[in-house]
């Protein structure tokens, strides 16, 4: 008797698209792509990311792969998938990826100055430079004054500014407050700085700290008459050095009388 043989051999499945495929994203954003297979042999296709990419973090789904780059990354990076028939077949394509780089809005940090009683304060461009980092790397190029103080003024040089100014680093050396007249006591005013693409998201906080000039004070001598009473007024204190901040507080009573 003669019999026939017959030899069946698996097909590996193949993908559509050639390799490498390309994927073009921005920085700080998710690209997907979809890829397609076939098998010969109409068996199932299962997709297997072979390992995780070296700057950012892939799954993939039927075909569908999707990338998200570490924060804040830009270059390239690269995945291999993989497709099988499980029994045996199988076949590999690398998607090679370019994070375009995106500009990032610096960040700026709260702080304090410190000053005197009716003495301008002058700022230098340090002060700002100091509180304010960019991941891109970008140099500070402006400054804005989005909310004035309630005491004292903003100036360049001797003119006021209002709210929302533009000062660019070069002209922060002009940059200065002047306390209201005989005031000490804290305020503040709130800025944003410009990296040459973008403006910080939130505005930093500044307190000026102005410490009142010391009060001289001596002694009142009053003369009156049994019974009788003794008043104080504006003229007992003109030898007493004060100003629209001072106040008078007694800090012990008399032992003959009362106030």
């Amino acid at each position: 008797a003669l019999s026939d043989w017959m030899q069946i051999t698996n097909t590996a499945p193949m993908f559509t698209e050639i390799s490498p495929q390309s994927l073009v994203i921005d920085e700080d954003t998710i690209g997907s792509i979809q890829l397609n297979a076939t098998d010969a042999d109409n068996d199932n296709i299962v997709w297997t990311l072979q390992s995780q990419p070296q700057s950012g973090a892939a799954t993939i789904i039927n075909g569908l792969v999707q990338y998200a780059p570490k924060a804040n990354y830009n270059g390239t990076d690269a995945l291999n998938i993989q497709i099988s028939d499980n029994l045996g077949g199988h076949a590999s394509l690398t998607i090679t990826v370019s994070i375009q780089p995106v500009n990032d809005p610096p960040l700026i940090s709260s702080y304090a100055h410190e000053g005197n009683e009716n003495i301008v304060h002058w700022f230098t461009a340090s002060d700002f430079f100091t509180h304010f980092t960019d991941i891109d790397d970008d140099s500070l190029h402006q400054i804005k004054i989005t909310h004035l103080p309630d005491q004292g003024t903003i100036r360049l040089n001797e003119t006021p500014i209002e709210a929302h100014t533009d000062i660019s680093i070069s002209d922060i050396a002009d940059l200065n407050y002047l306390p209201a007249l005989d005031w000490g006591g804290t305020t503040a005013y709130t800025w944003l700085a410009f990296d040459g693409t973008d403006w910080s998201v939130l505005p930093a906080r500044v307190e000026m700290i102005i410490e009142p000039d010391p009060v001289d004070i001596g002694t009142i001598t009053k003369t009156g008459m049994e019974d009788q009473y003794l008043e104080f007024d504006e003229s007992d204190l003109r030898n007493f050095t004060l100003n629209t901040t001072s106040s008078i507080k007694a800090v012990s009573l008399p032992p003959h009388g009362s106030m």
